[in-house]
């Protein structure tokens, strides 16, 4: 199946919006009955891929932009099994600019990739919201 999906993806590029389509309807989905699961604790955290690029997002929402290096991702991202360099550029191309992202966010996190730190900044943040 994941080849197919692969295949799919690199063959034309509205396929690829048709995938992120199905699949963030999913994404919504589960998102809310998440929400609703969880609406009675303080501060509730999602990590949604393509979270703006599909207006998943509400206006009370509060940010985090978590910012890396990118010869440092690249380098991780190529470490791993099933990594497609072309995979990759497609779905580059279809985010918004993280210029754009930043200016959206309420707060940044730089990660160095080091645990420490970017646990620290989280507490900050947890803190500063409570």
């Amino acid at each position: 199946k994941k080849k197919e999906i692969i295949n799919a993806i690199l063959s034309k590029k509205r396929n690829l919006k048709k995938i992120i389509k199905i699949v963030h309807y999913e994404v919504r989905k589960k998102m809310n009955d998440f929400l609703k699961k969880n609406k009675h604790k303080k501060i509730v955290v999602l990590d949604i891929p393509l979270l703006l690029e599909n207006k998943i997002n509400k206006k009370k929402d509060i940010l985090v932009f978590v910012e890396s290096r990118k010869p440092e991702i690249l380098r991780r991202l190529k470490k791993r099994k099933n990594f497609n360099m072309k995979i990759f550029n497609n779905f580059k191309r279809i985010q918004l600019p993280l210029v754009l992202k930043k200016q959206k966010s309420q707060f940044i996190i730089k990660n160095n990739f080091k645990k420490n730190s970017v646990k620290i900044r989280v507490q900050e943040i947890v803190k500063n919201l409570i």
